[in-house]
Protein backbone atom coordinates (compact mmCIF):
# COMPACT_ATOMS: atom_id res chain seq x y z
CA UNK A 1 0.00 0.00 0.00
CA UNK A 2 1.23 3.24 -0.69
CA UNK A 3 2.54 5.91 1.67
CA UNK A 4 0.17 8.72 2.02
CA UNK A 5 1.12 12.23 3.22
CA UNK A 6 0.35 15.87 3.44
CA UNK A 7 0.81 18.15 0.06
CA UNK A 8 3.62 19.49 1.74
CA UNK A 9 5.36 16.24 2.73
CA UNK A 10 5.11 14.78 -1.10
CA UNK A 11 7.12 18.00 -1.96
CA UNK A 12 9.50 17.22 -0.38
CA UNK A 13 9.54 13.92 -0.42
CA UNK A 14 9.72 13.72 -4.26
CA UNK A 15 11.71 17.23 -4.78
CA UNK A 16 9.34 18.99 -6.63
CA UNK A 17 7.08 22.28 -5.72
CA UNK A 18 3.54 22.16 -4.07
CA UNK A 19 2.25 23.78 -6.93
CA UNK A 20 3.66 20.76 -8.99
CA UNK A 21 2.26 18.12 -6.65
CA UNK A 22 -1.67 20.42 -7.09
CA UNK A 23 -0.99 20.38 -10.85
CA UNK A 24 -0.50 16.57 -10.99
CA UNK A 25 -3.12 15.46 -8.32
CA UNK A 26 -5.35 17.55 -10.66
CA UNK A 27 -4.14 15.93 -13.61
CA UNK A 28 -4.87 13.08 -12.35
CA UNK A 29 -0.47 11.62 -12.54
CA UNK A 30 -1.02 11.73 -8.49
CA UNK A 31 -3.55 10.13 -6.59
CA UNK A 32 -4.71 12.85 -4.02
CA UNK A 33 -7.56 13.05 -1.98
CA UNK A 34 -8.95 14.68 1.14
CA UNK A 35 -8.50 12.92 4.70
CA UNK A 36 -9.57 13.75 7.66
CA UNK A 37 -7.19 14.90 10.07
CA UNK A 38 -6.53 14.47 13.83
CA UNK A 39 -8.58 17.91 14.36
CA UNK A 40 -11.75 16.46 12.79
CA UNK A 41 -10.92 18.67 9.55
CA UNK A 42 -10.13 17.19 5.98
CA UNK A 43 -7.15 18.40 4.14
CA UNK A 44 -5.26 17.04 0.81
CA UNK A 45 -3.62 14.26 1.19
CA UNK A 46 -0.93 12.48 -1.78
CA UNK A 47 -0.17 9.02 -2.38
CA UNK A 48 3.85 8.42 -2.45
CA UNK A 49 4.34 6.18 -5.95
CA UNK A 50 6.18 3.06 -5.38
CA UNK A 51 9.18 2.58 -6.83
CA UNK A 52 10.96 5.14 -8.54
CA UNK A 53 9.43 8.40 -9.61
CA UNK A 54 10.68 11.48 -11.76
CA UNK A 55 8.54 14.46 -12.61
CA UNK A 56 7.88 15.27 -16.71
CA UNK A 57 10.67 17.95 -15.95
CA UNK A 58 13.64 15.34 -14.84
CA UNK A 59 12.09 13.04 -17.26
CA UNK A 60 13.07 15.49 -19.69
CA UNK A 61 16.22 16.39 -18.58
CA UNK A 62 17.37 12.58 -18.40
CA UNK A 63 16.23 12.18 -21.95
CA UNK A 64 17.82 15.06 -23.09
CA UNK A 65 21.41 13.23 -21.15
CA UNK A 66 20.51 9.88 -23.18
CA UNK A 67 21.74 11.94 -26.46
CA UNK A 68 24.43 14.41 -24.94
CA UNK A 69 27.98 13.12 -24.26
CA UNK A 70 29.44 13.66 -20.53
CA UNK A 71 32.89 15.11 -22.36
CA UNK A 72 33.20 18.34 -22.33
CA UNK A 73 36.10 21.02 -22.25
CA UNK A 74 37.36 23.42 -19.80
CA UNK A 75 38.68 26.21 -22.04
CA UNK A 76 37.32 27.75 -25.31
CA UNK A 77 40.22 26.92 -27.68
CA UNK A 78 39.21 23.43 -29.05
CA UNK A 79 42.19 21.65 -27.91
CA UNK A 80 43.58 19.49 -25.22
CA UNK A 81 42.25 17.27 -22.39
CA UNK A 82 38.19 16.67 -22.14
CA UNK A 83 36.60 15.95 -18.76
CA UNK A 84 33.36 13.97 -17.85
CA UNK A 85 30.73 16.23 -16.04
CA UNK A 86 29.87 14.81 -12.35
CA UNK A 87 27.78 17.50 -12.08
CA UNK A 88 26.28 20.09 -13.70
CA UNK A 89 23.82 23.12 -12.15
CA UNK A 90 20.10 23.79 -14.62
CA UNK A 91 20.45 27.20 -14.45
CA UNK A 92 24.18 27.98 -13.67
CA UNK A 93 26.70 26.78 -15.74
CA UNK A 94 29.91 25.79 -13.37
CA UNK A 95 30.74 22.42 -14.04
CA UNK A 96 32.34 19.65 -11.56
CA UNK A 97 34.25 17.19 -13.56
CA UNK A 98 34.24 13.68 -12.18
CA UNK A 99 38.00 14.26 -11.87
CA UNK A 100 37.46 17.14 -9.55
CA UNK A 101 38.65 19.84 -11.53
CA UNK A 102 36.18 22.67 -11.46
CA UNK A 103 35.88 25.41 -14.43
CA UNK A 104 33.76 28.33 -14.85
CA UNK A 105 31.95 27.54 -17.90
CA UNK A 106 32.25 24.27 -20.35
CA UNK A 107 32.27 24.14 -24.16
CA UNK A 108 31.26 21.25 -26.19
CA UNK A 109 33.78 18.42 -27.11
CA UNK A 110 31.69 16.63 -29.79
CA UNK A 111 33.63 14.08 -32.17
CA UNK A 112 36.46 14.76 -30.19
CA UNK A 113 39.22 11.84 -30.20
CA UNK A 114 38.84 9.36 -27.25
CA UNK A 115 42.88 9.80 -26.54
CA UNK A 116 42.12 13.28 -25.71
CA UNK A 117 40.12 11.65 -22.37
CA UNK A 118 41.32 12.94 -19.05
CA UNK A 119 42.50 9.28 -17.38
CA UNK A 120 41.42 10.56 -14.15
CA UNK A 121 37.72 10.62 -15.22
CA UNK A 122 37.73 7.72 -17.05
CA UNK A 123 38.90 5.42 -14.07
CA UNK A 124 36.67 7.56 -12.10
CA UNK A 125 33.31 6.97 -14.42
CA UNK A 126 34.62 3.23 -14.75
CA UNK A 127 34.79 2.80 -11.18
CA UNK A 128 31.00 4.23 -10.62
CA UNK A 129 29.60 2.43 -13.60
CA UNK A 130 28.68 5.76 -15.40
CA UNK A 131 28.45 5.59 -19.50
CA UNK A 132 31.85 7.01 -21.44
CA UNK A 133 29.04 7.89 -24.34
CA UNK A 134 25.83 9.61 -22.89
CA UNK A 135 25.00 11.62 -19.86
CA UNK A 136 23.63 9.17 -17.00
CA UNK A 137 20.87 10.23 -14.54
CA UNK A 138 23.27 9.97 -11.75
CA UNK A 139 25.00 12.58 -13.06
CA UNK A 140 22.45 15.10 -12.52
CA UNK A 141 22.92 15.74 -7.98
CA UNK A 142 19.64 16.03 -6.73
CA UNK A 143 20.30 19.18 -4.30
CA UNK A 144 21.42 21.46 -8.04
CA UNK A 145 18.31 19.91 -9.44
CA UNK A 146 15.76 21.76 -7.35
Amino acid sequence: MAETVSIQDASRILNVSKRVIRQYIQQGKLNGFKQENSNGRSSWVVEIPEGSWLDEYREHIYSVGQNTTPWWRPSPDGKGTVHYVESLGIEEVSPLFICGMFSKDIWPAINHDPQDRCDECITAANDKGLPLNSISPDSYSPNRLG
